[in-house]
């Protein structure tokens, strides 16, 4: 309420009067609706693709709808722009409780996206109030899924007929994806064959032959790592494979006829991809051949009764010459052959009648 009089400065001497009558008015004040405000803690941290679902816990804070008298209005977060919507299943929204930020990464999608968010109230714009607050602008960046590291463990070391046993467990993702596992056991260095799989497979000596590792030398094993977001990684380790021995055996009828043809029956067991050249045959007369090749059995003459011969057979390969030397053959049935073994010089077996020692 406010109370006017108006006065002059003509005094009021000999009853004169130099103020009005009081004039009194009310001047009534309507109140405008506050901007609502906030503040935010800027841009989030980075993603990577991918991702699920993420949450930024109170990237709102001091929400607040305006003065006291403003309290009881109800508040709603809006986005205003997003540069890059297709970086979003579920686009950035802020929580009017909590102040939460939150988002859903497009399934391989990578990238910015300039967002803009603003506070509003339902107290309305009457009379030059507003209902907006300021804008509030930040970067979401997804980042793309990186590659795995690979590790294909080793070196690696066995025998011809030998197994191995492989380990990728060395290998690891930025991500922590998930990784699947290939091998390629005989890696050229440019294409990559997929010969077995997991992460530590254990192999034996058919399943390398299966795949061309089929003789003694030094190989190159590759591990492929894949996280299942088209991201792989190689690496490489080298597998030696160390030169079993050829087994050879000959065997035969413990007598020979004199003048009729002996025949000798041989035979290699070699598990490494080798290839006999030839056998060499000591028939124990002073007789000594060199067969080419690698027949399954040869034949002799003997032409003295009554001795006995130690026939003296090795085979040569790529890899060496092995030997077999604990045949014994006796021309005549009445005399006695006694074999022993090379290496230990014990007693073996003996043929003929009435053998003794």
């Amino acid at each position: 309420v406010i109370t006017v009089v108006l006065s002059d400065d003509g005094g009021t001497a000999f009853g004169g009067v130099d103020a009005s009558a009081p004039v009194t008015a009310v001047i009534s004040v309507d109140p405008v609706n506050d901007a609502p405000s906030f503040t935010d803690s800027g841009d989030p941290a980075a993603v990577p693709q991918d991702s699920p679902a993420v949450t930024v816990p109170g990237w709102a804070s001091a929400i607040t709808s305006g003065p006291p008298d403003e309290s009881a209005q109800t508040l709603t977060f809006t986005t205003t722009a997003n540069s890059a919507p297709a970086l979003f299943s579920a686009p950035p929204i802020v929580d009017e409780v909590t102040g939460d930020l939150s988002f859903t990464p497009q399934a391989g999608a990578s990238g910015t996206a300039t967002v803009t968010v603003v506070l509003s109230d339902d107290g309305g714009v009457a009379d030059g109030g507003s209902d907006t607050s300021v804008d509030h602008t930040f970067v979401v960046t997804i980042t793309p899924n990186q590659p795995p590291v690979a590790d294909a463990g080793g070196p690696y070391a066995t025998v011809e007929g030998g197994g191995v046993s492989l380990d990728a467990s060395g290998s690891t993702d930025p991500e922590l994806d998930p990784l699947t596992y290939a091998w390629d056991l005989t890696y050229d260095g440019v294409t990559f064959n997929s010969e077995a799989t997991g992460e530590t497979p254990v192999l034996t000596w058919a399943e390398l032959q299966a795949v061309g590792l089929t003789d003694d030398g030094v190989y190159t094993v590759a591990a492929q790592a894949d996280d299942g977001m088209g991201n792989v990684d190689l690496a490489t380790a080298t597998l030696t494979v160390t030169n079993t021995g050829a087994v050879i055996s000959v065997s035969g009828d413990p007598f020979a006829d004199e003048g009729e043809p002996y025949t000798l029956d041989l035979s290699v067991a070699d598990p490494g991809d080798d290839t006999v050249s030839s056998w060499w045959i000591d028939w124990g007369d002073g007789t000594i051949e060199v067969v080419p090749g690698n027949p399954s059995s040869v034949t002799h003459t003997y032409v003295v009764d009554g001795l006995s011969h130690n026939i003296v057979a090795s085979a040569t390969d790529e890899d060496g010459t092995w030997f077999e030397t604990d045949l014994f053959v006796g021309t005549d049935t009445v005399d006695p052959v006694f074999r022993y073994d090379l290496p230990t010089g014990s007693f073996d077996a003996s043929f003929g009648d009435d053998a003794t020692l």
